[in-house]
């Protein structure tokens, strides 16, 4: 079987749709799946796969791609601004027109160049199967594009809703976003999801029907020897970038609420942050009574993140107090699930993660409600003075490999 696989990132360090799609890729191959990958050109080049690269034709989408390759280059700053300058000052005009004119994300154009090397692709290699993910919906709409060009059957995973608060920078790209689900729910040979209320939710909007589904896509079980380490300190932790609607604003006046009630807690908890911060959610750690209780890490290489996730006591999962966390399930949930360690999840009207995590023994709070994430944090505290911190949680059932089995048999339900 031939496939060939369209995502606008891929091979990406520390981006979450990146991940996804590289864990999964080896998988595929060895159940059989011939691979053909087809990125933008700021992707890293994946040697394991026949990798194709295409542009982006607007002048957004090359200024951002031409900026994103001279970044990797690792330039001084100087230099970097020289390089920059000599080569995007001649696609200012048009940069400048197009965002008067349209004002919507720069992976937008990615859809053309993409069609057209996935078209050629598609013509001298036949591939049995069209499958697309990611993040930018361009991959989306490159991939209906080919599909309906070559009648190649077409499976559209969409890793985060289309539709949502922010989904937008303009009414005209709200627009296009709405014909862009509409588009794809209609004419996609199956629709995944990553939960059921994104489904519900999309059927709602769309003609999507019976070829909506969902398949939890689990993360990949990383076999590490390294076990929980107390430091003396009760260890609250969180992996991963904050900023905008996902930041520690509920989390920190819920922490506030308790060592006013106790104020010895202050000596024993503490709040470790690994990961990328925003100027918002520094504003809120300089806002906080009890700063000296918080320390940030920066970033960090992500196997280095899968040992911290092991050593320490606990792991906190943050959604935002935002509608799109209903129909989302963050990615780093799953690696969380796998670290074995207690986790206290910030979840925001989400039934479906509230339940995956109280199945295997965490603790999901309100993520909007200051007094429930205080009780959340005290009931850590009385396992902590307990001596109970040594247990491990219940193994994570939800696997990278699951997945896969459950997105082939999908597959060959739409190639027979």
């Amino acid at each position: 079987m031939k496939m060939l696989v369209i995502s606008y990132f891929a091979n990406e360090t520390g981006m979450a749709c990146s991940h996804h799609l590289d864990d999964r890729l080896p998988l595929l191959a060895d159940s059989g799946v011939e691979i053909t990958l087809l990125t933008s050109i700021v992707s890293r080049k994946n040697k394991k796969f026949r990798q194709l690269f295409a542009p982006s034709i607007f002048a957004s989408g090359v200024r951002f791609e031409i900026r994103s390759l001279l970044k990797r280059k690792s330039y001084k700053k100087w230099k970097y601004r020289l390089f920059e300058a000599i080569l995007t000052f001649p696609l200012l005009p048009f940069y400048y027109i197009e965002k008067m004119l349209f004002n919507i994300d720069t992976t937008w154009s990615w859809s053309f160049g993409a069609a057209f090397v996935g078209y050629l692709n598609c013509v001298r290699h036949s591939p049995t199967v069209i499958y697309s993910t990611g993040g930018p919906i361009s991959a989306h709409v490159a991939a209906g594009l080919i599909s309906r060009w070559t009648g190649i059957p077409w499976i559209a995973e969409f890793q985060d809703p289309l539709i949502h608060s922010y989904c937008a920078r303009s009414n005209f790209e709200l627009k296009l976003t709405l014909w862009a689900e509409r588009f794809i729910c209609k004419h996609a040979s199956r629709v995944v999801f990553l939960t059921r209320k994104a489904v519900d939710a999309a059927s709602a909007r769309t003609e999507l029907g019976a070829r909506g589904l969902v398949i939890y896509p689990g993360a990949k079980r990383e076999t590490l020897n390294v076990s929980y380490e107390s430091t003396g300190y009760l260890r609250f932790v969180h992996l991963g970038s904050l900023g905008g609607v996902r930041n520690l604003g509920y989390f920190l006046r819920g922490l506030e609420y308790l060592i006013q009630e106790l104020p010895l807690l202050r000596e024993q908890i503490r709040v470790e942050l690994y990961g990328g911060v925003g100027k918002d959610v520094r504003q809120q750690i300089n806002d906080f009574l009890y700063k000296d209780m918080i320390r940030e890490n920066g970033m960090i290489p992500r196997e280095k993140c899968l040992e911290i996730m092991r050593k320490t006591d606990v792991l906190l999962l943050i959604q935002g107090a935002d509608d799109v966390s209903k129909e989302t399930i963050p990615s780093k949930a799953y690696e969380y699930l796998h670290a074995q360690r207690p986790i206290l999840a910030l979840v925001y009207g989400n039934e479906e993660l509230k339940r995956m995590l109280k199945d295997l023994g965490h603790i999901p709070v309100d993520a909007s409600n200051e007094y429930e994430i205080r009780d959340g944090i005290m009931a850590f505290v009385e396992k902590y003075n307990l001596g109970l911190m040594q247990e491990n949680a219940d193994q994570s059932p939800y696997t990278t490999e699951m997945a896969v089995q459950q997105f082939m048999d999908v597959v060959l339900t739409v190639t027979q």
